[in-house]
């Protein structure tokens, strides 16, 4: 974490051996044999952690760019103006993604075309350089996976079945309905067409990295 924004970063032999420990420990005290975390920052040390772990799956969570960029747009708005209670609060779960408390993320991909978050393309572009540095991770890595938000449905049967294999947790897919909304943003027509080729390259990479 920098003053002005959230860059990758290898963390120490140290703290990858504690965070064992203590996924470890989580696991016996409650008499379990897996543990699952949920973490948005993982994505800036995702190479380490998938050596460090070489026996967990790491899943990574994508959606077509309009719908995420808009999501993302609408979300920086509302916490826009949030209080400074609220602010600490996000600071404190080191939560940088959108509002009053945003970090850029910096991917090294070279100079931002649109810097400011109040504009939607700000955050196509955001999603754009965050999934094509994923996408170098993952293939890189033989235990991270991409999977489609558009694909977890009752349509997709075999998507998810294969997902379900993966993971060796039962997956009912008649419970999975993407609930993509019509985005009327006006999105930079260039920009998009480069965000929906790493979106082909993601759901790509999801059907051949996924068994079965």
């Amino acid at each position: 974490r920098r003053p002005d924004h959230l860059r990758p970063y290898a963390p120490e032999q140290e703290a990858l051996e504690e965070y064992g420990k203590y996924i470890a420990l989580v696991c016996r005290r409650y008499g379990k044999k897996r543990y699952l975390c949920k973490n948005n920052n993982n994505i800036f040390r995702l190479a380490d952690l998938t050596r460090a772990f070489p026996r967990s799956v790491f899943i990574v969570p994508f959606r077509a760019p309009a719908h995420h960029a808009a999501s993302l747009f609408a979300q920086n708005a509302r916490f826009a103006d949030a209080s400074d209670f609220e602010r600490k609060y996000m600071r404190w779960l080191g939560h940088f993604e959108f509002g009053a408390t945003h970090l850029r993320y910096n991917f090294d991909s070279g100079a931002l075309q649109f810097t400011d978050p109040a504009d939607c393309n700000y955050w196509l572009e955001t999603w754009i350089n965050t999934y094509r540095y994923l996408l170098d991770v993952i293939s890189g890595a033989e235990n991270a996976f991409p999977v489609c938000y558009e694909e977890l449905s009752s349509e997709h049967p075999d998507y998810v079945a294969a997902l379900s294999g993966l993971c060796g947790v039962e997956i009912d897919n008649e419970m999975l309905r993407p609930a993509n909304r019509k985005v009327t943003l006006n999105f930079d027509a260039v920009l998009m067409e480069e965000a929906q080729e790493v979106y082909s390259a993601l759901r790509k990479a999801g059907r051949d990295l996924l068994p079965g």
